[in-house]
Formats: structure tokens, sequence, C-alpha cells
């Protein structure tokens, strides 16, 4: 990796306690990915993807829908064309530091 695309993925000083637990900057497998340790990398992506299969069966075993948390998927009724469309509250959340109810798909929640 060059050094410009290790930095997209920094988290700037003071950032990380504004930042939600599912903001791509805390991936653990890119983590290890980037120090070089492909192994552990590639072993903690399997355990990220385990959980995340986890966590989809738990829900439809209780016969509950994933719904993203800032977006919703919409139609335009003229143009018949479905996209997905910011729905608020991410940026008063930041704000407040307010991440309940988020989930925990990196183990970083303290």
């Amino acid at each position: 990796m060059t050094s410009f695309a290790l930095s997209l993925n920094e988290i700037e000083p003071g950032t990380e306690k504004i930042l939600p637990p599912t903001d791509c900057r805390r991936r653990t497998d890119q983590r290890l990915y980037e120090d070089g340790k492909l192994d552990e990398a590639q072993a903690e992506k399997e355990r990220l993807e385990d959980a995340q299969r986890s966590a989809r069966r738990i829900r439809e075993a209780r016969g509950e829908a994933y719904k993203p948390l800032f977006f919703t998927h919409s139609v335009d009724p003229d143009l018949k064309v479905g996209g997905w469309h910011y729905s608020g509250n991410y940026w008063e959340r930041r704000e407040k530091r307010d991440w309940k109810g988020m989930p925990d798909i990196y183990g970083v929640q303290k």
C-alpha cells in the first residue's frame, strides 16, 4: 500500500472520541493488514464475518428485519428508480457523542 492509501484510514488525533463504533476506520482486520500482519488480518476478517452472520441469524430468529440507522431506501415515483437516502440524525448524534443502540461490529465499545 502507498503511504497515501494508508493515510486514508487514519484516525486523526481527537477524532476517535466522536466516531461511531461502526466507523470503518475502526476495522480491526484492516488495521492488522496495514501493519503487514496478513495471517492475523485474515483470521480477524473471518471472525468479524462470523459475528455478522451470527447477528443476522439472531435477528431472523426473533423475526426482526435489519434496519439501517441513518438511511432509508425509497423509490423515486417519477423515475421509478430506488436508492438509499440519508434519513437524518447522524450529525446530531455525533455532536452529542450519543451512539446508544449502535451495534459493536468491531468490538471497540467500552
